[in-house]
């Protein structure tokens, strides 16, 4: 996937999210991929790569915790989420302690939105339109997955 797709994918689940235009912009002089502006004193941004090499990585994650704190001096709550195509596993530790959260494309995917987990609890109980209406039993066709 080209990085610009990655960047697409990643801001489009975060609108639904928050439900709220995610931007690249400019925070404090640092370039931004993602900025989310929930209210005058609240934001989330985003950080997002393909980038593999740990020492840029580490940068990226050190640029979010500095937009932090500036913003925290000005009363400004702001989370930060760190995503990485690939698994980022390595890192997440140095983000817990720069307060940035660091989740691969697909963790973040499947935080926000669930799919996943909705379809394992489709198999396991009776719900909505999973139910054969005739019958009342679960309804044994196959779960589509849908693209967001």
């Amino acid at each position: 996937m080209r990085w610009q797709d990655v960047e697409d994918q990643v801001c489009r689940i975060a609108e639904m999210h928050w439900n709220a235009p995610c931007r690249p912009e400019d925070i404090h002089g640092i370039r931004c991929d993602g900025v989310i502006r929930l209210s005058a004193d609240e934001m989330v941004v985003l950080e997002i790569t393909k980038e593999e090499s740990l020492g840029k990585l580490r940068d990226d994650i050190a640029k979010l915790s500095s937009i932090r704190n500036a913003n925290f001096h000005k009363q400004i709550f702001t989370r930060c989420y760190f995503i990485t195509e690939e698994d980022a596993s390595s890192l997440k530790t140095t983000g817990v302690a720069q307060n940035v959260t660091v989740m691969s494309v697909d963790e973040f995917s499947e935080h926000f939105i669930g799919t996943r987990q909705y379809a394992y609890i489709r198999t396991l109980r009776e719900f909505g339109s999973a139910v054969d209406p005739e019958t009342g039993s679960p309804d044994e066709s196959g779960y589509t997955a849908i693209q967001y």
